[in-house]
């Protein structure tokens, strides 16, 4: 009877040491096991509401290119407290009115370069990037995946650009490979959905 009577009133710190297991090997397994290193992975950043994010991650790993592992599609709103993973990103959609914030961000393609039957396009601020949604049609690459539309905003076009710091844009900074493009074209070749 005493022993229990010293478990019941040490069962808080069971239960505490429980949780802090739990949440240790959560982030393990999170960090290190269902992750893989920028080497082997392509991230794709969206400035709108991403839906179906696991869906959309497993549609563009179906042809992933040599040396890649995994494809990840966040909003923005998933690096809110690690600004390293949001600026190290390969691939980024953007709306017009947003890109000139985030110019350091992205590489500048070339004019001839064709992704998608589709060339770099000026936003407006100067910036090329390749048009990812039309405000005009309501068309968007992945539109049952990323919405576009905000309520209560006014409807603009988005953008989609390759980011500076990528280790996956060879033809476009010279070093690494060229998976970001590859992830681009297939994002690319996703328009037609409404977003």
């Amino acid at each position: 009877m005493r022993f229990f009577r010293n478990v019941l009133s040490q069962l808080h710190s069971y239960v505490l040491w429980a949780l802090m297991s739990v949440l240790f090997w959560g982030w393990i397994f999170t960090a290190f096991i269902a992750d893989a290193p920028a080497e082997k992975k392509v991230v794709v950043f969206a400035d709108a509401q991403v839906r179906m994010d696991r869906e959309l991650d497993l549609l563009l790993e179906e042809d992933l290119p040599e040396g890649i592992r995994m494809v990840r599609v966040h909003p923005f709103s998933y690096a809110m407290f690690d600004d390293n993973s949001l600026l190290g990103a390969d691939l980024y959609i953007v709306p017009a009115s947003r890109a000139e914030a985030y110019a350091a961000s992205f590489l500048d393609p070339p004019e001839d370069l064709v992704l998608g039957g589709e060339r770099p396009r000026d936003t407006g601020a100067g910036i090329r990037g390749f048009p990812a949604y039309d405000a005009r049609t309501g068309e968007g690459i992945a539109g049952e995946y990323i919405t576009y539309d905000v309520p209560g905003q006014d409807p603009e076009d988005y953008y989609l650009f390759f980011g500076a710091g990528s280790l996956h844009a060879a033809s476009l900074t010279g070093k690494g490979d060229d998976a970001a493009l590859e992830i681009a074209r297939a994002l690319l070749d996703l328009r037609g959905g409404q977003g």
